[in-house]
Protein backbone atom coordinates (compact mmCIF):
# COMPACT_ATOMS: atom_id res chain seq x y z
CA UNK A 1 0.00 0.00 0.00
CA UNK A 2 1.19 3.42 -0.91
CA UNK A 3 0.18 6.50 0.54
CA UNK A 4 -1.67 8.98 -1.31
CA UNK A 5 -0.27 11.88 1.41
CA UNK A 6 3.25 11.62 1.00
CA UNK A 7 5.72 13.69 -0.99
CA UNK A 8 9.48 12.20 -1.42
CA UNK A 9 12.72 14.03 0.03
CA UNK A 10 14.24 14.13 -3.10
CA UNK A 11 13.36 14.80 -6.72
CA UNK A 12 14.60 13.72 -10.08
CA UNK A 13 15.48 16.18 -12.58
CA UNK A 14 13.08 17.69 -14.61
CA UNK A 15 12.56 17.13 -18.14
CA UNK A 16 11.55 19.49 -21.06
CA UNK A 17 7.54 19.66 -21.08
CA UNK A 18 4.49 21.54 -21.67
CA UNK A 19 1.22 21.35 -19.61
CA UNK A 20 -1.79 19.60 -19.73
CA UNK A 21 -4.77 21.24 -18.80
CA UNK A 22 -7.32 21.90 -21.87
CA UNK A 23 -5.33 23.19 -24.02
CA UNK A 24 -4.80 20.52 -26.46
CA UNK A 25 -5.30 16.60 -26.82
CA UNK A 26 -1.82 14.14 -26.71
CA UNK A 27 0.59 14.48 -29.63
CA UNK A 28 3.00 12.15 -30.07
CA UNK A 29 6.08 13.63 -32.20
CA UNK A 30 5.94 11.51 -34.94
CA UNK A 31 2.62 12.67 -36.08
CA UNK A 32 3.39 16.74 -35.69
CA UNK A 33 2.64 18.67 -38.28
CA UNK A 34 5.73 20.68 -39.39
CA UNK A 35 3.33 24.24 -39.14
CA UNK A 36 3.56 23.50 -35.58
CA UNK A 37 7.68 23.84 -35.50
CA UNK A 38 9.26 27.25 -35.90
CA UNK A 39 13.30 28.63 -35.76
CA UNK A 40 14.29 29.59 -33.08
CA UNK A 41 15.86 33.57 -32.94
CA UNK A 42 18.42 33.83 -30.46
CA UNK A 43 17.46 35.33 -26.87
CA UNK A 44 13.67 35.23 -28.07
CA UNK A 45 11.51 31.79 -26.75
CA UNK A 46 9.43 31.23 -29.60
CA UNK A 47 5.15 30.01 -29.55
CA UNK A 48 4.25 27.64 -31.42
CA UNK A 49 1.95 28.59 -34.51
CA UNK A 50 -0.66 25.88 -33.50
CA UNK A 51 -2.96 26.13 -30.07
CA UNK A 52 -0.93 22.97 -29.20
CA UNK A 53 2.15 23.46 -28.19
CA UNK A 54 4.86 20.79 -29.29
CA UNK A 55 4.97 18.03 -26.40
CA UNK A 56 8.36 17.16 -24.87
CA UNK A 57 10.33 14.36 -25.70
CA UNK A 58 8.11 12.46 -23.38
CA UNK A 59 4.86 13.77 -25.14
CA UNK A 60 3.79 15.40 -21.55
CA UNK A 61 1.44 17.89 -22.04
CA UNK A 62 -1.24 19.50 -20.16
CA UNK A 63 -4.59 18.77 -21.02
CA UNK A 64 -6.78 22.23 -20.85
CA UNK A 65 -7.91 23.61 -23.72
CA UNK A 66 -7.27 27.00 -25.23
CA UNK A 67 -9.87 29.03 -27.17
CA UNK A 68 -10.63 32.73 -28.91
CA UNK A 69 -13.41 34.67 -27.87
CA UNK A 70 -14.69 37.65 -29.67
CA UNK A 71 -15.62 40.34 -27.19
CA UNK A 72 -18.85 41.70 -29.34
CA UNK A 73 -20.23 38.13 -28.77
CA UNK A 74 -18.89 35.92 -32.04
CA UNK A 75 -18.05 32.49 -32.14
CA UNK A 76 -14.95 31.08 -30.51
CA UNK A 77 -12.36 29.48 -32.73
CA UNK A 78 -9.45 27.82 -32.37
CA UNK A 79 -6.64 27.81 -34.77
CA UNK A 80 -9.35 28.84 -37.40
CA UNK A 81 -11.11 25.52 -36.87
CA UNK A 82 -13.82 24.77 -34.91
CA UNK A 83 -12.59 25.13 -30.94
CA UNK A 84 -12.09 21.36 -29.11
CA UNK A 85 -14.51 22.88 -25.62
CA UNK A 86 -18.16 23.28 -25.65
CA UNK A 87 -18.04 26.54 -25.47
CA UNK A 88 -20.37 28.60 -27.33
CA UNK A 89 -20.83 32.69 -28.11
CA UNK A 90 -23.31 32.24 -25.34
CA UNK A 91 -20.84 31.29 -22.83
CA UNK A 92 -20.66 27.83 -22.98
CA UNK A 93 -23.25 24.48 -22.51
CA UNK A 94 -25.79 24.18 -20.11
CA UNK A 95 -25.29 23.38 -16.83
CA UNK A 96 -27.36 20.44 -16.99
CA UNK A 97 -25.13 19.05 -19.78
CA UNK A 98 -22.13 19.22 -17.18
CA UNK A 99 -20.82 15.34 -15.42
CA UNK A 100 -21.73 14.59 -12.22
CA UNK A 101 -18.90 16.04 -9.79
CA UNK A 102 -17.03 18.28 -11.82
CA UNK A 103 -17.80 22.02 -12.94
CA UNK A 104 -16.18 23.54 -16.19
CA UNK A 105 -13.84 26.87 -15.64
CA UNK A 106 -13.01 29.64 -18.37
CA UNK A 107 -10.34 31.63 -17.66
CA UNK A 108 -9.92 34.92 -19.96
CA UNK A 109 -6.07 36.12 -19.95
CA UNK A 110 -5.96 39.53 -20.67
CA UNK A 111 -3.43 41.51 -23.12
CA UNK A 112 -1.74 39.71 -25.58
CA UNK A 113 -4.17 38.81 -28.38
CA UNK A 114 -5.43 40.06 -31.35
CA UNK A 115 -7.45 43.39 -30.74
CA UNK A 116 -10.95 42.64 -30.19
CA UNK A 117 -10.90 38.82 -29.43
CA UNK A 118 -9.77 37.56 -25.55
CA UNK A 119 -7.56 34.55 -25.15
CA UNK A 120 -9.91 31.52 -23.32
CA UNK A 121 -8.39 28.54 -21.48
CA UNK A 122 -10.88 26.27 -20.71
CA UNK A 123 -10.90 23.42 -17.97
CA UNK A 124 -12.39 21.66 -15.00
CA UNK A 125 -12.19 21.64 -10.90
CA UNK A 126 -14.27 20.11 -8.47
CA UNK A 127 -16.09 20.98 -5.02
CA UNK A 128 -14.68 20.94 -2.01
CA UNK A 129 -14.50 22.37 1.64
CA UNK A 130 -11.06 23.23 3.85
CA UNK A 131 -11.35 19.56 5.50
CA UNK A 132 -11.40 17.86 2.49
CA UNK A 133 -14.66 15.96 3.62
CA UNK A 134 -18.42 15.57 2.18
CA UNK A 135 -19.47 18.34 5.27
CA UNK A 136 -21.56 21.07 3.79
CA UNK A 137 -19.58 24.14 3.04
CA UNK A 138 -19.84 27.57 5.08
CA UNK A 139 -23.37 29.31 4.51
CA UNK A 140 -23.17 31.63 1.03
CA UNK A 141 -19.43 30.14 0.23
CA UNK A 142 -18.39 27.26 -2.03
CA UNK A 143 -14.70 26.30 -2.80
CA UNK A 144 -13.66 24.74 -6.27
CA UNK A 145 -10.55 23.01 -6.35
CA UNK A 146 -8.56 22.40 -9.87
CA UNK A 147 -5.26 22.66 -11.42
CA UNK A 148 -2.84 26.12 -11.43
CA UNK A 149 -2.39 26.38 -14.99
CA UNK A 150 -6.51 26.38 -15.72
CA UNK A 151 -6.31 29.53 -13.57
CA UNK A 152 -3.44 31.78 -15.00
CA UNK A 153 -0.14 31.24 -17.33
CA UNK A 154 1.72 30.44 -14.80
CA UNK A 155 4.48 29.17 -17.23
CA UNK A 156 4.91 31.65 -19.52
CA UNK A 157 3.51 29.46 -22.66
CA UNK A 158 1.23 32.49 -23.81
CA UNK A 159 3.44 35.44 -22.47
CA UNK A 160 6.50 34.97 -24.78
CA UNK A 161 7.11 38.73 -25.18
CA UNK A 162 6.48 38.92 -21.39
CA UNK A 163 9.09 36.86 -20.35
CA UNK A 164 11.73 37.42 -22.55
CA UNK A 165 11.42 41.73 -21.75
CA UNK A 166 13.23 41.36 -18.85
CA UNK A 167 17.13 39.26 -20.56
CA UNK A 168 18.61 42.19 -20.10
CA UNK A 169 17.63 44.31 -17.28
CA UNK A 170 15.57 43.32 -13.75
CA UNK A 171 13.54 46.84 -14.06
CA UNK A 172 12.18 49.16 -17.51
CA UNK A 173 11.22 52.29 -18.17
CA UNK A 174 9.21 53.76 -20.86
CA UNK A 175 12.18 54.05 -23.30
CA UNK A 176 13.39 50.43 -22.36
CA UNK A 177 10.01 48.95 -22.54
CA UNK A 178 9.74 50.43 -25.94
CA UNK A 179 13.47 50.05 -27.33
CA UNK A 180 13.78 45.75 -25.72
CA UNK A 181 9.86 45.31 -26.48
CA UNK A 182 10.40 47.02 -30.41
CA UNK A 183 13.47 44.30 -30.67
CA UNK A 184 11.54 41.32 -29.81
CA UNK A 185 8.28 41.75 -31.96
CA UNK A 186 10.78 43.07 -35.04
CA UNK A 187 12.37 39.47 -34.48
CA UNK A 188 9.16 37.19 -34.11
CA UNK A 189 7.53 35.51 -37.26
CA UNK A 190 5.54 37.82 -39.05
CA UNK A 191 3.96 34.85 -41.40
CA UNK A 192 0.25 33.85 -40.58
CA UNK A 193 -0.58 29.91 -40.81
CA UNK A 194 -4.21 31.24 -41.95
CA UNK A 195 -6.29 34.46 -41.79
CA UNK A 196 -8.49 33.76 -38.96
CA UNK A 197 -5.24 33.02 -36.64
CA UNK A 198 -2.98 35.67 -35.86
CA UNK A 199 0.96 35.60 -36.78
CA UNK A 200 3.74 35.64 -33.84
CA UNK A 201 4.90 38.77 -34.50
CA UNK A 202 0.86 40.28 -34.25
CA UNK A 203 0.59 38.74 -31.13
CA UNK A 204 3.45 39.79 -29.90
CA UNK A 205 2.67 43.73 -31.00
CA UNK A 206 -0.63 43.28 -29.25
CA UNK A 207 0.82 42.13 -25.73
CA UNK A 208 3.48 44.92 -26.11
CA UNK A 209 0.50 47.43 -26.72
CA UNK A 210 -1.13 45.92 -23.67
CA UNK A 211 2.22 46.31 -21.19
CA UNK A 212 2.41 50.22 -22.79
CA UNK A 213 -1.33 51.18 -22.25
CA UNK A 214 -0.94 49.86 -18.54
CA UNK A 215 2.76 50.61 -18.11
CA UNK A 216 1.90 53.23 -14.97
CA UNK A 217 -0.93 50.45 -13.31
CA UNK A 218 1.95 47.49 -13.44
CA UNK A 219 4.84 49.61 -12.16
CA UNK A 220 2.68 50.62 -8.91
CA UNK A 221 2.19 46.66 -8.92
CA UNK A 222 5.59 46.01 -9.58
CA UNK A 223 6.44 48.76 -6.45
CA UNK A 224 4.44 46.48 -4.31
CA UNK A 225 6.95 44.28 -4.29
CA UNK A 226 9.95 45.70 -4.89
CA UNK A 227 9.84 49.44 -2.99
CA UNK A 228 11.00 52.13 -4.99
CA UNK A 229 11.22 50.68 -8.84
CA UNK A 230 11.52 53.27 -11.59
CA UNK A 231 9.54 51.26 -13.79
CA UNK A 232 8.00 48.09 -14.41
CA UNK A 233 9.04 44.45 -13.10
CA UNK A 234 8.47 41.08 -14.37
CA UNK A 235 7.12 40.13 -11.35
CA UNK A 236 4.94 42.86 -11.08
CA UNK A 237 3.76 42.17 -15.16
CA UNK A 238 2.86 39.15 -14.12
CA UNK A 239 0.96 39.63 -10.71
CA UNK A 240 -0.68 42.88 -12.83
CA UNK A 241 -1.79 39.46 -15.08
CA UNK A 242 -2.64 37.38 -12.36
CA UNK A 243 -5.21 40.18 -10.82
CA UNK A 244 -6.87 41.05 -14.24
CA UNK A 245 -7.72 37.46 -15.26
CA UNK A 246 -11.26 36.64 -15.21
CA UNK A 247 -12.62 32.98 -14.07
CA UNK A 248 -16.25 32.26 -14.25
CA UNK A 249 -17.26 28.87 -12.96
CA UNK A 250 -20.07 26.60 -14.53
CA UNK A 251 -21.76 24.72 -12.17
CA UNK A 252 -24.97 22.27 -11.82
CA UNK A 253 -26.48 25.94 -10.07
CA UNK A 254 -25.31 28.25 -13.31
CA UNK A 255 -22.47 30.31 -13.94
CA UNK A 256 -20.08 31.98 -11.42
CA UNK A 257 -17.29 34.69 -10.77
CA UNK A 258 -14.82 32.72 -9.20
CA UNK A 259 -11.72 34.69 -7.48
CA UNK A 260 -8.28 32.54 -5.96
CA UNK A 261 -8.81 31.47 -2.90
CA UNK A 262 -5.23 29.73 -2.36
CA UNK A 263 -2.19 27.99 -4.31
CA UNK A 264 0.31 25.25 -3.77
CA UNK A 265 4.10 26.63 -3.73
CA UNK A 266 5.20 27.23 -7.26
CA UNK A 267 6.04 24.17 -9.18
CA UNK A 268 3.04 22.40 -7.52
CA UNK A 269 -0.08 22.64 -10.15
CA UNK A 270 -3.06 22.91 -7.64
CA UNK A 271 -5.19 26.19 -6.74
CA UNK A 272 -8.31 26.59 -4.83
CA UNK A 273 -11.12 28.83 -6.30
CA UNK A 274 -13.90 30.76 -4.29
CA UNK A 275 -17.62 31.22 -5.40
CA UNK A 276 -19.03 33.70 -2.99
CA UNK A 277 -22.95 35.30 -1.98
CA UNK A 278 -24.41 31.96 -3.19
CA UNK A 279 -28.22 31.77 -2.27
CA UNK A 280 -29.04 28.59 0.08
CA UNK A 281 -31.04 27.04 -3.06
CA UNK A 282 -27.67 27.34 -5.18
CA UNK A 283 -26.07 25.53 -2.89
CA UNK A 284 -27.62 22.92 -2.32
CA UNK A 285 -28.03 22.85 -6.69
CA UNK A 286 -24.34 22.85 -6.88
CA UNK A 287 -23.54 19.04 -5.41
CA UNK A 288 -21.58 17.39 -2.35
CA UNK A 289 -18.10 18.19 -1.51
CA UNK A 290 -15.68 15.74 -2.30
CA UNK A 291 -14.17 13.72 0.14
CA UNK A 292 -9.96 13.05 0.30
CA UNK A 293 -9.02 9.22 -0.01
CA UNK A 294 -6.22 8.27 2.04
CA UNK A 295 -3.98 5.67 0.19
CA UNK A 296 -3.88 4.28 -3.26
CA UNK A 297 -2.21 1.08 -4.46
CA UNK A 298 -0.88 0.49 -7.57
CA UNK A 299 -3.31 -1.78 -9.73
CA UNK A 300 -5.77 0.17 -8.33
CA UNK A 301 -8.91 0.74 -10.33
CA UNK A 302 -9.26 5.00 -10.84
CA UNK A 303 -11.89 7.52 -12.73
CA UNK A 304 -10.95 10.68 -14.15
CA UNK A 305 -13.39 13.44 -14.84
CA UNK A 306 -13.25 16.38 -16.85
CA UNK A 307 -16.54 18.67 -17.76
CA UNK A 308 -16.40 17.08 -21.39
CA UNK A 309 -14.54 13.53 -20.94
CA UNK A 310 -14.73 10.50 -18.04
CA UNK A 311 -11.64 8.07 -18.22
CA UNK A 312 -11.57 4.61 -16.28
CA UNK A 313 -8.15 3.58 -15.55
CA UNK A 314 -5.85 2.19 -12.98
CA UNK A 315 -2.70 3.64 -11.53
CA UNK A 316 0.45 2.52 -12.66
CA UNK A 317 2.39 4.50 -10.29
CA UNK A 318 3.06 6.93 -7.47
CA UNK A 319 5.41 9.60 -7.15
CA UNK A 320 6.09 9.82 -10.95
CA UNK A 321 8.28 12.89 -11.80
CA UNK A 322 10.77 12.77 -14.35
CA UNK A 323 8.68 13.64 -17.22
CA UNK A 324 7.51 16.63 -15.62
CA UNK A 325 8.90 20.20 -15.56
CA UNK A 326 7.75 21.16 -12.13
CA UNK A 327 7.62 19.95 -8.37
CA UNK A 328 4.47 17.51 -8.74
CA UNK A 329 4.97 14.22 -7.76
CA UNK A 330 2.26 12.91 -10.17
CA UNK A 331 0.23 9.51 -9.68
CA UNK A 332 0.52 7.90 -13.18
CA UNK A 333 -2.33 6.57 -14.52
CA UNK A 334 -3.44 4.45 -17.57
CA UNK A 335 -5.02 5.34 -19.92
CA UNK A 336 -4.42 8.61 -20.92
CA UNK A 337 -6.52 12.10 -20.14
CA UNK A 338 -8.16 14.16 -22.79
CA UNK A 339 -8.67 17.83 -23.59
CA UNK A 340 -10.62 19.83 -20.93
CA UNK A 341 -9.86 17.28 -18.00
CA UNK A 342 -7.00 19.20 -16.03
CA UNK A 343 -8.20 20.63 -12.98
CA UNK A 344 -10.55 17.62 -12.76
CA UNK A 345 -10.97 15.02 -9.58
CA UNK A 346 -9.53 11.11 -10.10
CA UNK A 347 -11.55 9.13 -7.78
CA UNK A 348 -10.71 6.02 -6.28
CA UNK A 349 -13.28 2.54 -6.92
CA UNK A 350 -14.78 4.06 -3.74
CA UNK A 351 -15.31 7.25 -5.40
CA UNK A 352 -13.12 9.19 -2.80
CA UNK A 353 -10.77 11.82 -4.24
CA UNK A 354 -7.46 10.85 -5.31
CA UNK A 355 -6.17 13.44 -6.71
CA UNK A 356 -6.49 16.29 -9.42
CA UNK A 357 -5.68 15.90 -13.12
CA UNK A 358 -2.64 17.42 -13.85
CA UNK A 359 -1.06 16.22 -17.52
CA UNK A 360 -1.35 13.51 -20.23
CA UNK A 361 1.14 11.92 -22.54
CA UNK A 362 -0.03 9.32 -25.29
CA UNK A 363 -0.31 6.39 -22.91
CA UNK A 364 -0.81 7.57 -19.20
CA UNK A 365 -2.48 10.37 -17.46
CA UNK A 366 -0.94 12.04 -13.94
CA UNK A 367 -2.83 12.87 -11.40
CA UNK A 368 -1.63 15.61 -8.35
CA UNK A 369 -2.26 13.72 -5.38
CA UNK A 370 -4.43 15.40 -2.69
CA UNK A 371 -1.56 15.89 -0.08
CA UNK A 372 -1.15 18.87 -2.57
CA UNK A 373 -4.36 19.68 -2.12
CA UNK A 374 -5.18 19.64 2.06
CA UNK A 375 -1.90 22.27 2.37
CA UNK A 376 -3.93 25.08 0.30
CA UNK A 377 -6.87 24.18 1.96
CA UNK A 378 -5.28 24.26 5.21
CA UNK A 379 -4.09 27.55 4.85
CA UNK A 380 -7.86 28.88 3.59
CA UNK A 381 -9.13 27.76 6.31
CA UNK A 382 -6.66 29.29 8.64
CA UNK A 383 -6.98 32.57 6.98
CA UNK A 384 -11.02 32.03 7.59
CA UNK A 385 -10.46 31.70 11.48
CA UNK A 386 -7.59 34.65 11.57
CA UNK A 387 -10.31 36.89 9.96
CA UNK A 388 -13.40 35.69 12.33
CA UNK A 389 -11.16 36.61 15.55
CA UNK A 390 -10.29 39.68 14.30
Amino acid sequence: MVSAHSRSAEAAPPAESNRNSDRVAPVDHRHVSPAMHQEQVPGVTPRSNHPTDVANRENTMFANGFSFSQVNGGNNITDGKPQLTADNANGGQGASALPKDVVHITTTLPGSYKPGMDRQMNGSGFLVNTACDAKPSARGEQLIATADHVTQDNRGQEYKLGANLFQNKSVLDKKDLNTEGNKLVAATDPKRENILYPSQQEYAAQELKYIQQNFDDIKKVSQESSPGAKGITQEGLEEYRRRNTKIDVETQAGHFPATVAGRAEKGVDVAVLKLDKLTPEQQQQLGPNQTCATDVNLGDSVKSVGYKKTVDGTVEGVKTLQQLQDKNESIKTSPPLYPGMSGGPTFTANHELLGINHATSPNNGYVTPNDDLTPVLQGIADKDRLKKNR
